[in-house]
């Protein structure tokens, strides 16, 4: 089986960046390779391929999930979405590291689901997965070598292996503290809980860890922060995880 459809610079380095693999449920091959295109585009330090079912893959597989497209309408057939929970199962059992981003209401979704499931909100595909993946890319930031030292995604494997429902957020604008601060007080005020994690690319440490302790959390244990984001453009990116309990 083949391994994937590959988009890249053509002076990249086999095995020099690091692989994100897009796996669509409920979305057309059509649709999976002009969002595959248009990634490569515009984030090129990522090595983009399209999942062929090669059970050997590498890097981070991204499920794009379309909710009402497999569920329908009003009676929901609600067993259309078995198909990518049994994927982030059988991607648990193979120590994958694999998350979910769905478009949809999570009222739909069965509770009984492992992995991180991320709400792309009311992001179109292209906008949502490049906040999710500026985000998870700021964890791999440091200052000595910038972005350098992406090649792979072990730094995000506790979220991965991590049972979550999680929420994007997207600022620009010259004031980063401002945005970060929207930003996280729009998210936590749908939810009653702590986040477990915290993904943040374009605003300042200081200013993260602040925000947070103004906000009352004094302590997220999975807090990943970088000052600038993945492809250089002043803007904040942000992802915002919660615990899912599992009742398997």
């Amino acid at each position: 089986m083949s391994a994937g459809v590959n988009v890249g610079t053509k002076n990249a380095v086999a095995g020099s960046k690091a692989v994100v693999t897009l796996d669509g449920w409920g979305l057309s091959r059509g649709e999976l390779s002009g969002l595959l295109e248009c990634m490569a585009a515009k984030l090129p330090l990522i090595e983009w391929r399209l999942d062929e079912g090669d059970p050997c893959r590498t890097g981070l597989r991204i499920l794009l999930v379309d909710v009402e497209s497999l569920v329908g309408g009003a009676a929901g057939a609600v067993w259309n979405l078995y198909g990518p929970i049994q994927s982030m199962r059988d991607a648990r059992d193979r120590a994958e590291q694999a998350i979910v981003l769905y478009r949809g209401r999570a009222s739909r979704l069965p509770v009984t689901r492992q992995g991180c499931w991320v709400s792309a909100g009311t992001n179109a595909w292209e906008s949502a997965l490049q906040i999710l993946i500026r985000a998870l890319a700021g964890a791999q930031w440091s200052a000595s070598d910038g972005y350098s030292a992406l090649s792979d995604w072990r730094v995000v494997s506790n979220l991965t292996h991590s049972n979550s429902l999680a929420v994007l957020g997207h600022g620009r604008g010259s004031d980063s503290c401002t945005d970060f601060q929207v930003l996280l007080r729009n998210a936590l005020g749908a939810s009653l809980m702590a986040p477990t994690h915290v993904f943040v690319a374009g605003v300042l440490a200081g200013v993260v860890k602040r925000t947070l302790i103004q906000a009352g959390l004094h302590e997220v244990e999975g807090l990943h922060c970088a000052p600038m984001t993945l492809d250089s453009t002043l803007r904040s990116d942000m992802l915002l995880c919660f615990e899912w309990p599992i009742n398997d």
